[in-house]
C-alpha cells in the first residue's frame, strides 16, 4: 500500500495537470456544480429546501493518509454534470467532501489485523486506521446533513476508488442514514499485481471482503471496468452475490488499438495539458468524458430509488 500511494500521488499530480484555468486542486469541501466548462463551488450555500433536496456526497480515492489537498478537478467533472438536474420535483445537489481527508490514521501491519472472523460488522481493521476514520466522517458529515432537514431518503454516498469501497462500506453498515450509494471503480487495496499471496495487500483485500460479505443487503450501484488494473468485474463479483447490489460492467481495454472505447467514444484525458493522450487504466476512465453515458446511468438509478 504505501508504494502505491506515492505512485498514486505523481499520476494524480502529472495526470490532472489539466484543464488550464483549473490546474490547481481543490482543498475545501462543499456544493458544486459543472457550468459546462468549469467545477464551480455554489458559495454561501444553505440548504433551505431540504424536503426537494437530494443530496449527493462524493468521496475520492485515498491517495496519502495525511491528505492537504481535497480534489483535482478531474476527479469531480463527471459526477458534478448531476448538479441542478431535478428528479420528481426534487432537485440533485453535489458535495465534494473532503472532511474525510483530515482525519488522518495509519495503515496496519499484518499482525495488526483484527481476527477475520471477528472482522464482520462495522469494524475496524487495526486500532486508529485510516480506512475506519475516513468512513467514519463521512457517517458524521451524513449526520449533520439530517440535522439539517434532509431526509435519509434523499442521501446518497457516492465515490471513486477508495471513496467507493467507503460508501459501500456506509450502505452496508449505515443504512438507515441513508438512500443508497453509487461505487465507481471500488478498490480497497492496490494494485492486483501487487496483491501477491502473503502480502499485506492481499490480506487486506481478503478481510474488506469477508466484511462486505457479512451484510445481508447493501442497496447500491457498482460500476467495474474490465481494464482496471485495481478492481475488475471478476475481482469484486462477490458483490453481485448480495442482496441490493446492481452491477454494471463497464468497457475493457482493446489490446490490438491501445484504448478503451465506451458507447463508440475513446477515453482520453479531457485537457490541452495531456496532448488528449488515451487512458489505459480503466481505474481513470472516470476522469474523462467517454464516461458521460454513465452519468445518466447514475442519475436513473438516484430516480429509481426516489
Amino acid at each position: 500500500m504505501q508504494k502505491i500511494l506515492g505512485t498514486l500521488i505523481l499520476c494524480l499530480l502529472w495526470c490532472n495537470a489539466s484543464f488550464t484555468s483549473e490546474i490547481k486542486p481543490f482543498n475545501k469541501s462543499g456544493f458544486i456544480f459543472n457550468d459546462g466548462e468549469r467545477i464551480k463551488y455554489i458559495e454561501n450555500y444553505k440548504i433551505t429546501n431540504a424536503e426537494n433536496t437530494i443530496l449527493v456526497i462524493y468521496n475520492h480515492g485515498l491517495v496519502e493518509v495525511n491528505q492537504k489537498w481535497c480534489n483535482w478537478p478531474s476527479n469531480v467533472r463527471q459526477i458534478s454534470k448531476l448538479s441542478g438536474q431535478k428528479i420528481n420535483g426534487k432537485e440533485i445537489k453535489v458535495f465534494m467532501n473532503c472532511e474525510h481527508t483530515r482525519v488522518g490514521g495509519k495503515l496496519c501491519n499484518k499482525d495488526q489485523f483484527i481476527d477475520l472472523h471477528k472482522f464482520s460488522k462495522d469494524k475496524a481493521l487495526c486500532k486508529n486506521v485510516v480506512y475506519f476514520n475516513r468512513k467514519q466522517a463521512t457517517v458524521n458529515l451524513v449526520k449533520k446533513f439530517i440535522k439539517e432537514g434532509v431526509k435519509p431518503k434523499n442521501i446518497f454516498t457516492t465515490g471513486a476508488s477508495w471513496g467507493g469501497w467507503n460508501a459501500l462500506r456506509i450502505a452496508a453498515f449505515n443504512s438507515e442514514l441513508i438512500n443508497s450509494s453509487v461505487a465507481i471503480n471500488p478498490a480497497c487495496c492496490d494494485l492486483k499485481i501487487n496483491q501477491k499471496e502473503g502480502s499485506v495487500q492481499a490480506k487486506e483485500f481478503e478481510w474488506f471482503t469477508y466484511q462486505l460479505k457479512s451484510t445481508k443487503k447493501i442497496n447500491a450501484l457498482v460500476l467495474s471496468s474490465y481494464a482496471d488494473r485495481f478492481e475488475t468485474p471478476e475481482s469484486i463479483g462477490f458483490l453481485k452475490n448480495i442482496e441490493g447490489i446492481e452491477f454494471i460492467k463497464l468497457p475493457g481495454f482493446d489490446e490490438e488499438k491501445k484504448e478503451i472505447k465506451i458507447k463508440g467514444i475513446v477515453c482520453k484525458w479531457d485537457s490541452q495539458g495531456q496532448n488528449n493522450k488515451k487512458i489505459t487504466n480503466g481505474h481513470l476512465i472516470f476522469n474523462s468524458s467517454c464516461f458521460n453515458p454513465y452519468v445518466d446511468v447514475i442519475k436513473n438509478y438516484i430516480a429509481s430509488r426516489i
